[in-house]
């Protein structure tokens, strides 16, 4: 599959990233006061913005604060392709399949499809350049292109 030094299980513990909580602020906050100009009615306007509010907590509580209960607490990418996922209510998804990622220096992006108890769901991790120590997010950013390039 891919050379010696990675293919070795790779462990990984998301922290919290301080530019992916500045980017949800940017991205809710921004759309807030765009609201107000919009010719719609106040009950719409409000509507809408209740939705940007709990869109607002659930992806600070999912990809920032990591203390959502589907929030993936941490990750393993064994030698076999095989990924464990580990989620905020201490439940383990082996055999958790990645369906795709993008990957770039300053962030990657995994999307995994989890089976448990029959029921299939789509669980997605996004690591920033302060998510991870710079030795895992490299070896990580590695594998992910050679399995791409072999693929």
């Amino acid at each position: 599959m891919s050379s010696a030094p990675y293919a070795t299980p790779l462990h990984l513990e998301p922290q919290r990233s301080r530019y992916l909580g500045g980017l949800l602020i940017l991205m809710y906050g921004g759309a807030l006061p765009l609201l107000i100009p919009l010719p719609l009615p106040v009950a719409i306007k409000l509507l809408l913005a209740s939705v940007l509010v709990v869109g607002f907590i659930h992806h600070i509580n999912q990809h920032f604060l990591l203390c959502g209960k589907s929030a993936v607490k941490w990750l393993v990418w064994g030698d076999e392709d095989e990924w464990i996922l580990h989620d905020g209510n201490g439940k383990d998804y082996g055999h958790a399949t990645l369906i795709s990622s993008y990957v770039h220096p300053k962030l990657v992006v995994l999307n995994f499809v989890t089976e448990k108890e029959a029921k299939k769901r789509r669980r997605s991790v996004v690591l920033l350049a302060d998510s991870l120590p710079k030795d895992s997010a490299r070896k990580l950013r590695v594998r992910l292109l050679q399995t791409a390039l072999a693929g």
